[in-house]
């Protein structure tokens, strides 16, 4: 009978001890998979989280969009400031972009001062007044006793269509749009100019058909989209 009460002893010890490292396992992951300084989810979780919406999209066929927010000349405040101050302001943006996006939209800290909102099944126009709208709201945040800076939001959309099988894809799409956000607001509007890249004519298009810009090669019978390369050569002579 003592034998039997002890290997019963030994054996709920052994349970508890599992059930302990079950959950610290839990714990681990929820926490490999949250940005600390934030409380948001962390760029691998948006990456997993991109993967399975393209999975689905192919299957079901239902539109999403992704947003990127990436604050400009971060730096400058972290510089005049200090790190702890910087700090602090990005967690007031995490919080105002958990505030104002919708129950659906997905928010994740990507790196540094770069925020991603994945918007499912919803279509680029929405998903840019929705991101917008947020762009807004930060740039209305303001710092206690900071003064001389203020946010400046850069922000870049794109939406997933039907034949985009890789993240890569869809994130090159998204920096397109926000090179071009970028670029439109800290240039002056000038009149087109013939240019020429690589071999191609740049036709003035919308600064944003569904996060992509148009390019043709006269030369060619199908079109692409164009790389960040591309885009860089824009406006310059032959």
């Amino acid at each position: 009978l003592d034998l039997f009460h002890k290997l019963a002893e030994v054996l709920g010890q052994m349970l508890a001890l599992s059930e302990r490292n079950h959950l610290l396992e839990q714990k681990l992951k929820r926490v490999k998979d949250l940005d600390v300084l934030t409380g948001l989810k962390n760029h691998r979780s948006g990456m997993m989280a991109l993967e399975e919406l393209i999975k689905q999209s192919h299957e079901s066929l239902h539109p999403f969009a992704v947003a990127v927010l990436n604050l400009d000349h971060f730096g400058i405040l972290n510089d005049l400031h200090g790190v702890k101050v910087g700090d602090r302001f990005l967690v007031k943006i995490a919080d105002k972009i958990k505030l104002e996006a919708r129950e659906t939209d997905m928010v994740f800290r990507d790196n540094g001062a770069r925020f991603l909102v994945l918007m499912p099944d919803t279509r680029f126009t929405l998903a840019e007044q929705v991101a917008e709208e947020i762009k807004h709201a930060i740039e209305a945040l303001r710092i206690d006793n900071v003064m001389n800076w203020h946010p400046v939001v850069n922000l870049g959309v794109a939406s997933w269509k039907f034949g985009m099988t890789s993240v890569d894809e869809l994130l090159e799409a998204v920096d397109i749009a926000l090179f071009r956000y970028r670029r439109k607001r800290v240039r002056k509007p000038e009149k087109p100019q013939n240019s020429r890249m690589s071999g191609g004519d740049v036709l003035p298009v919308s600064p944003r058909i569904h996060g992509f810009i148009q390019y043709r090669n006269p030369h060619a019978t199908t079109s692409r989209f164009p790389t960040i390369s591309d885009i860089s050569s824009d406006n310059k002579a032959p």
